[in-house]
């Protein structure tokens, strides 16, 4: 009766096993040096260093981890100002401050972005139609 009572219980206890092995990774992931994990909400936007003055609002960016803690890719999901979401992957270059947006699609999109000490802003800058662009997003947990 005790060998059935624990041949019933080994399933919940290797789940709970499993979540401890997955915060683990989480944790020890190479992505958190990146300051980027987690959902940033944007704060403003510049185009070739002029700003609309419109209060930006309503576009979402969140960054998750994946499966391999060692390297620099997770994956993200961006939400408009219309509510449309939008899946990809992305990959950092620490090195250069670089971030590559791969959306699935056939282009590959390359920011450069920082995270300031506080951990709390993020700028991206990047070049769209002959524009320079310069976005600050703000943490939002």
């Amino acid at each position: 009766m005790k060998n059935l009572k624990f041949l019933l219980l080994l399933p919940f206890l290797m789940a709970f096993q499993c979540d401890e092995d997955e915060m683990e990774n989480l944790e020890n992931d190479n992505l958190n040096e990146t300051g980027l994990m987690g959902s940033w909400e944007i704060a403003d936007e510049t185009r070739d260093g002029i700003s609309d003055m419109l209060p930006k609002c309503c576009r979402f960016l969140e960054f998750y981890t994946d499966s391999d803690p060692d390297d620099y890719t997770g994956s993200y999901t961006f939400t408009d100002d219309q509510g449309l979401t939008y899946n990809g992957e992305f990959t950092v270059n620490l090195s250069d401050g670089l971030i590559t947006f791969d959306n699935f699609d056939d282009d590959l999109i390359i920011y450069d972005y920082s995270v300031d000490d506080s951990g709390e802003n993020l700028t991206f800058s990047f070049t769209e139609n002959e524009v320079e662009v310069i976005q600050n997003w703000t943490k939002t947990n």
